[in-house]
């Protein structure tokens, strides 16, 4: 079964058009995900620092 031609250029032009969108996401993900990663982490951020309040339940001698 041969294909219109206007019905082939249609799909030609949409997987290009789809090939070009994955393209795209793919850019996106690459250069603007480690600097939206980098956004998440606090400045000045201690994983080892304990909160006030686990100091005081760390200091606290339970008999």
């Amino acid at each position: 079964m041969k294909l219109s031609p206007v019905l082939a250029l249609f799909l030609s032009m949409a997987s290009r058009l789809g090939a070009a969108c994955v393209r795209l996401g793919f850019v996106a993900i690459v250069f603007f995900g480690p600097a939206a990663y980098a956004q998440t982490i606090p400045e000045g951020f201690d994983p080892e620092a304990k909160t006030a309040q686990e100091e005081f339940f760390c200091g606290v001698e339970f008999d």
